[in-house]
């Protein structure tokens, strides 16, 4: 046979799918015959189906597992992952794939893999899965109160039933003293209730107890505590397991039992076990879960049938000889007999009986023990001891169990298919045969001292693989116990990382190049981690500093030592705002060399980043520059005389400013009036004012420190905050020569907001100018639709029908005039009607006709200032304004609200006059609150534009453009407050004239 048909053969007899596919298409080239056999269709249907792997993924897992295998393959990168594919015959088959991209030249030309049958282990998966969720339901569940505590008392689990018991719910009880929390403060009862928490982790691993313990709200309860000591791999204790039943009412009943005997009899009656007395065949006495557990409905049911009859027949003649031994006066062991129930059921029962006088005849005090729950439990171990060894033939693992004596027991199939072998190849210690010769003595030296003190193990070595090659494993192994607790051998793993050893070596010489560069850097340069501790440093560190690389890792404290004590507080403010994410930024500082000299240093650190993105710390460049800033000091002192001539600019409130080698500024004498600070205050920090700039207008001032390195004369604007706090704009410009820099910082707050207003006035205007015309152009072609409407309206010969469709259009037409209207008060192309009126009156007529519009869940509340005087107003402007602001309110809520009308006196000051370009003095105001959805920041200052609506198709957009005009139309004002989810608030604020103005006022 030649040698590619042996290989050939190999593939074939693999326990998995051997593949070969087409990168681009996913096309099979070659699978394996086992392919047929796991999944059942045929080699011919693989290869000549172009999409036949990704057709058969399961629907759950094709796109993520086309994604992910898509993506390793154009990383050039071997992958493994876990899917599900669809059988012919429709069974759902899990597999593990494992494969390997085959490139040339940087280029992808081809995939191989393997596909093992993993289906059992995820089936196992999802038993263990279940079975944890089962526990996790007992445990919220029980009765009694599980607790658990660390070796300091400090309590760590709390289940639903301690919270029950003892009052405190989990998140109060979780990291206090159980001793605080159960045990009275009461000295006496404390004394007697004793140190729970001391006996359990310092004596013994198990106790029982029973005391009192004080609940939250002061009351005592009696527990019964079961508490068993927790311990690590080396036995040693690390908390407390507990658990506790209330056993009040049960001490209270004990109490009572001792003094009547039929406190006694309920004591039997409540046994979980059955307790019976026969004579002569016959039941005399039986407790209640011996009725319960036969199914009979009372004593005299039960006692009517003879004690045989109860007994299934195969046991009656066993049942006969026990009775007969028990009444000889022997003792006898338990007993397993099956039972029949009323209703002809069986049960397995363990019974157990002595000799008893009842009322001076010889009798059975018996007990019967139902085993049924427990003979379940034993065929569950027994089927999870079946699915284990399942489980462990099938793990893609070497899997191998030793003797206690040394042997070899058991191999699973991957140690099979890895060394070719099988366990008649390795009785005794042969297996060891398959370690490399170079690595049997430490491996044989390890197992055995690990055999000897029965602790685990773990070692790195290399096997011999059945194509006659040794490939390094890396294998763990521990001590494996059976049920009864008794040492049966060694339970190892060993996982096949040949691969991985490679990729490590080549890691190494990797890095071994990256170090040759990097410690033949000129500047200094280091790597901390997040913590802030060295990772690596340039030899070039010593040149600079005097001291070598060595020393700084081995003393991280070295580095703030030989820091200049005017610069370490700098220092650490630039490092504490890289570590929280700021944008690294040049700096310079000073160190003193080892001999004492001065050394000045230019610093630029970066973040440093793995390939998913994660931090991996800082990595820093500090270079020389002590003779650079030497001519730059040289040149700052001329730069005096600048600035002095720049404070002749604080008149345009403009503050003149210059920044030395040393990163002190020096500000102007305007500064104080122009930034609400002293050149003193200003003076006294080192650096660029960053705290002073707002966040998102910092990276304007990088960009600008960009732009002066490529030496230009650099601009930009920013809001700073003011001394007194309020935030102001400013124009910065800055220039730099021979490492100063010299700028002036202007206030352009005013020009910004006149800016601004300018803006709106020419959009609003421009909208005006425009309705304004389109609207008259309308307003004629309405009234010759209206006209002819009258005009056939009053043709007697018009139908029924032609009638009612007349009516349609002229309703359209009216509706059309009132949007005119709008459009033309919206322009201001309506003269106003002002008469002296009162608001009081306009807003309540308004109100209560707006009123009758509202939903029934929707309420209006009326606030009318008393004595409010009256003014010029156009009444049917004013009703307008009312009813719109109510309406919108109307549309912003959703569902049950409140609508409130507010009026009122104002006086305005000049500040908020000059704001609204309005007069300052007495107004009258009127605002209109909801409780509807609120309007978002960022459209806040949109709600006055005209055609703007967030309603829809259901808005035209001109409702409060309508109220802004005549509003503005009256020599009044508005203001407009919300917040998101909690409603919105407009003000209406309107002069307050008594009489015509001199210039007069349009009627």
């Amino acid at each position: 046979m030649t040698f590619d048909r042996q290989m050939e053969d190999l593939v074939h007899s693999l326990d998995g799918i051997v593949w070969e596919a087409d990168p681009d298409t996913m096309r099979m080239r070659f699978v394996s015959r086992q392919a047929e056999r796991l999944l059942g269709y045929p080699i011919s249907q693989w290869l000549e189906e172009p999409a036949f792997w990704i057709d058969h993924l399961h629907p759950g897992d094709r796109d993520w597992a086309l994604a992910f295998c898509t993506e390793s393959t154009r990383d050039l990168r071997n992958h493994s992952f876990e899917y599900r594919m669809v059988a012919q015959d429709g069974r759902v088959v899990w597999l593990q794939d494992l494969v390997t991209v085959v490139s040339e030249g940087g280029k992808v030309t081809g995939l191989r893999g393997l596909m093992v049958d993993i289906t059992r282990r995820k089936e196992a998966e999802t038993r263990a899965s279940a079975i944890q969720q089962r526990w996790g339901l007992h445990i919220e569940q029980t009765p009694l109160a599980i607790i658990e505590w660390n070796t300091e008392g400090k309590v760590i689990s709390w289940n639903p039933a301690a919270e029950k018991i003892f009052g405190y719910l989990a998140a109060e009880a979780i990291g206090q003293s159980i001793q605080d929390l159960v045990v009275p403060k009461d000295p006496e009862l404390r004394r007697q209730v004793g140190l729970i928490a001391e006996s359990p982790v310092k004596e013994q691993s198990h106790s029982e107890v029973q005391h009192a313990n004080i609940r939250k709200d002061g009351s005592l309860v009696l527990c019964q505590w079961f508490n068993t000591t927790l311990k690590d791999d080396q036995g040693r204790p690390i908390g407390v397991a507990s658990m506790a039943l209330d056993v009040t009412e049960l001490h209270q009943a004990t109490q009572a039992l001792a003094e009547s005997e039929t406190r006694f009899r309920r004591l039997v009656e409540l046994n979980p076990n059955a307790i019976i007395i026969q004579t002569g065949g016959r039941w005399r006495f039986a407790n209640a879960t011996t009725l319960a557990l036969f199914g009979a409905a009372n004593f005299e049911a039960f006692q009517a049938r003879p004690v045989l009859e109860w007994i299934h027949p195969d046991h009656r003649d066993a049942a006969r000889q026990r009775v007969q031994r028990v009444l000889s006066g022997e003792i006898l062991p338990e007993q397993e007999l099956t039972f029949l129930r009323e209703d002809g059921s069986t049960f397995p029962a363990m019974v157990h009986g002595t000799l008893f006088n009842h009322q001076g005849v010889s009798s059975i005090l018996g007990v019967i023990r139902d085993i049924t729950q427990q003979k379940e439990t034993d065929a569950a171990i027994e089927k999870a001891r079946d699915s284990y060894r399942s489980l462990l033939m099938e793990m893609p693992f070497l899997v191998w169990k030793g003797t206690s004596d040394g042997g070899c027991e058991y191999i699973n199939q991957a140690w099979m298919d890895f060394t070719g072998l099988d366990l008649d190849h390795l009785r005794g210690n042969q297996w060891a045969e398959c370690v490399h010769p170079e690595d049997q003595p430490l491996l044989m030296q390890a197992y055995t001292t690990a055999m000897a003190s029965l602790q685990p193990m773990a070692m790195e070595f290399r096997m011999r693989h059945q194509n006659g090659g040794y490939r390094w494993v890396k294998g763990q192994g521990k001590p494996f116990y059976g049920l009864d607790g008794r040492f049966e051998g060694f339970l190892a793993a060993c996982n096949d990382i040949h691969d991985q050893r490679l990729a490590e070596a080549a890691l190494m010489e990797k890095e071994q190049r990256f170090r040759t560069v990097a410690d033949f850097t000129y500047d200094w340069e280091y790597w901390t981690s997040k913590d802030g501790g060295f990772l690596w440093m340039s030899p070039s560190c010593e040149r600079i500093t005097g001291y070598s690389s060595e020393a700084f890792i081995k003393d991280p404290g070295l580095m703030g030592r030989i820091l200049h004590p005017d610069d370490r507080a700098m220092l650490e403010e630039h490092v504490h705002e890289v570590r929280d994410g700021g944008e690294p930024f040049p700096m310079d500082f000073r160190i003193l060399h080892k001999d004492g000299r001065q050394i000045w240093i230019s610093h630029i650190c970066t973040s440093v980043f793995d390939a998913e993105g994660r931090p991996l710390g800082r990595r820093a460049a500090n270079r020389d520059i002590t003779a650079r800033r030497q001519a730059e000091e040289d040149l700052f002192e001329a730069s005096r005389q600048r600035l002095a001539m720049l404070e002749a600019a604080s008149v345009a409130r403009v503050v003149p400013w210059s920044m030395g080698s040393d990163g002190h500024m020096q500000w102007g004498d305007s500064a104080n009036l122009v930034l609400g600070q002293t050149p003193t205050v200003l003076g006294n920090r080192r650096g660029w004012p960053w705290e002073s700039i707002q966040a998102e207008d910092r990276p304007r001032l990088h960009q600008a420190l960009r732009e002066v390195d490529m030496g230009i004369v650099a601009s930009f604007e920013c809001r700073m905050r003011h001394g007194q706090g309020h935030p102001i704009w400013t124009r910065w410009t800055l220039a730099r020569e021979q490492g100063s820099f010299h700028g002036a910082v202007q206030d352009i707050t005013e020009q910004h907001a006149i800016q601004e207003q300018l803006l709106q006035s020419q959009k609003l205007e421009s909208v005006g100018t425009l309705v304004g015309g389109i609207s008259h152009d309308f307003n004629n072609l309405l009234g010759a639709i209206l006209g002819y409407c009258d005009l056939f309206e009053n043709d007697p010969d018009l139908n029924a029908r032609h009638r009612k469709g007349l009516g349609v259009i002229q309703g359209a037409a009216l509706r059309g005039r009132e949007l005119v209207d709008q459009l033309l008060g919206f322009s201001r192309k309506v003269a106003p009607n002002r008469v002296k009126a009162s608001l009081n009156a306009i807003v309540s007529e308004a109100g209560d006709l707006v009123a009758r519009a509202l939903p029934s869940g929707i309420q209006m509340s009326l606030d009318l200032a008393p004595d409010l005087p009256d003014t010029l107003l156009d009444p049917g402007q004013m009703h307008q304004v009312v009813m719109n602001l109510v309406i919108n309110a109307r549309d912003a809520i959703q569902g049950p609200g409140i609508i409130s009308l507010r009026t009122g006196r104002s006086d305005i000051g000049p500040e908020t006059a000059l704001a609204h370009n309005r007069p300052p003095g007495p107004y009258v105001s009127l605002e209109v609150e909801d409780t509807g959805c609120g309007i978002p920041p960022d459209q806040l200052n949109r709600v006055f534009e005209p055609f703007y609506t967030t309603k829809g198709l259901k808005g035209t957009g001109l409702g409060l453009s309508v109220v802004y005009g005549l509003v503005t139309e009256h020599g009044g004002f508005m203001q407009c407050q919300s917040e998101v989810g909690r409603g919105t608030r407009f003000r209406v604020v309107l002069p307050l004239i008594t009489a015509p103005q001199s210039q007069g006022v349009p009627h």
